[in-house]
C-alpha cells in the first residue's frame, strides 16, 4: 500500500528552508528511509542524470509539480517558484535565484507544512510541490516534486485516495521511462523557446 499523509509528520526546516516528511512508524525523513516511497523513481531519476544530465532531472521536477495544476490554476507563489526552476533547468537563471524565489515564500511553506497538508489541503501540497522543484539540490528537488505531486492527488481525491496516488506514481515512473528512451515530456530542448503564460495575468 502506498503512503499517504497520515503516516508522516511534516516539519518545515528553517536550515534547509525544506518542509521534512518525517515517517511517524521510525521517526526518520522519507528521504533516508530504505526502501522508501519513492525509491524505485529516484533509481530511475538518478539513472536519468548519469545518461543525460543533472538539467533534464529538474525539467523532471518542475513537470512533477506541474501535475498539481491539473484542478485549478496555480497561485502567482506557485507560478514564480515553478518559471524560475524552468530557467534554471533551460540555462536562464543561475541556481541562486531559486533560493531567493524560495526564500521569499518560507512564511508561506511554514503554513502548508504545519497546517495546510495535515488539513489535506491541496493547495498546501501544490505550493510545497513548486518548493520541491526549485530546490536548489536537483536531487532533493525530484524527491520533494514527487513527494508533494502525491500528497496532491491524495488531497484531491478523498474517497479514492489509494488509486489516485498509484496512478500519479505510474505517471512519475513513465515520464522518467520515456525520458530515458529519449521521449520525455518534459525535456529542456523542445521547450528550450517556449514561455508559459502567466496565469496573473
Amino acid at each position: 500500500m502506498n503512503k499517504r499523509i497520515a503516516d508522516y509528520y511534516y516539519i518545515f526546516d528553517g536550515r534547509s528552508g525544506r518542509s521534512v516528511a518525517v515517517e511517524r512508524s521510525s521517526g526518520k525523513p522519507a528521504s533516508v528511509i530504505p526502501n522508501k516511497e519513492l525509491d524505485d523513481e529516484m533509481k530511475l531519476a538518478r539513472y536519468l542524470e548519469s545518461e543525460q544530465s543533472s538539467h533534464v532531472l529538474r525539467a523532471f521536477a518542475c513537470w512533477c509539480a506541474r501535475q498539481t495544476w491539473q484542478e485549478e490554476a496555480p497561485s502567482q507563489r506557485c507560478y514564480s517558484l515553478w518559471n524560475t526552476a524552468r530557467a534554471v533547468c533551460t540555462r536562464r537563471a543561475p541556481v541562486s535565484a531559486l533560493r531567493e524565489v524560495r526564500a521569499a515564500s518560507d512564511n508561506e511553506a511554514v503554513a502548508a507544512s504545519t497546517i495546510g497538508l495535515p488539513r489535506r489541503s491541496p493547495e498546501a501540497a501544490q505550493l510545497l510541490a513548486a518548493r520541491g522543484c526549485a530546490d536548489p539540490d536537483v536531487h532533493t528537488a525530484v524527491h520533494d516534486a514527487m513527494h508533494m505531486s502525491l500528497r496532491w492527488a491524495e488531497c484531491v481525491a478523498p474517497s479514492d485516495p489509494e488509486t489516485a496516488i498509484r496512478m500519479m506514481r505510474t505517471r512519475h515512473r513513465n515520464a522518467l521511462l520515456d525520458a530515458i528512451n529519449g521521449d520525455a515530456p518534459f525535456t529542456t530542448k523542445k521547450h528550450r523557446e517556449r514561455s508559459d503564460p502567466d496565469p496573473g495575468v
